[in-house]
């Protein structure tokens, strides 16, 4: 029923100022979008996701640190699209320290994996210097991935992009 209502919501407003439009007239839409993205084997999860994404807010912060190891462990063998949403959004809220290190190891995994479409994998290095934010002496651990082999693949834009970032370090 969810998916079918969330899928009605997400056809019926093609733009993504509607959308938004709808969820502050209708706050169910959230609780719709989360249930679906929360839902093994949807293939409108990462739609749900993005949706979330859009309308972040501390509210929304809130219902989503409510299943924030949920979304997490969801990250492992998923679509490379809906991990690239799911990293953005676990980059928008305050983890625990226990999974914060399990998001740093799957960030690592998925940034590792050089079949992974760019923008995953880009978001997945955002999420490791989040975490290294916190932890200095992962810093040093992230450096190595800054080798030419990892970037193979990725567009100019990217490669300057992850360029930048690696500086920052």
């Amino acid at each position: 029923m969810a998916q079918k209502n969330f899928e009605f919501y997400f056809q019926s407003f093609r733009k993504k100022a509607q959308l938004i439009e709808e969820f502050e007239r209708n706050n169910s839409l959230f609780s719709l979008a989360l249930d679906e993205a929360l839902t093994e084997k949807s293939a409108r999860a990462w739609r749900a996701l993005w949706f979330i994404n859009q309308i972040i807010s501390p509210a929304v912060a809130e219902e989503i640190y409510k299943v924030y190891d949920q979304l997490i462990v969801r990250l492992e063998n998923e679509d490379p699209s809906l991990q690239r949403e799911l990293l953005k959004l676990l980059q928008k809220i305050d983890l625990a320290e226990k999974w914060e290190s399990y998001l740093f190891n799957q960030a690592q995994a998925i940034w590792e994996k050089l079949s992974n479409i760019p923008s995953t994998r880009v978001q997945a290095l955002y999420c490791m210097l989040k975490i290294a934010s916190k932890y200095p002496e992962l810093k040093t651990e992230i450096a190595l991935y800054n080798e030419s082999s990892y970037l193979e693949g990725l567009s100019p834009g990217i490669k300057r992009q992850v360029h930048r970032l690696f500086q920052k370090l």
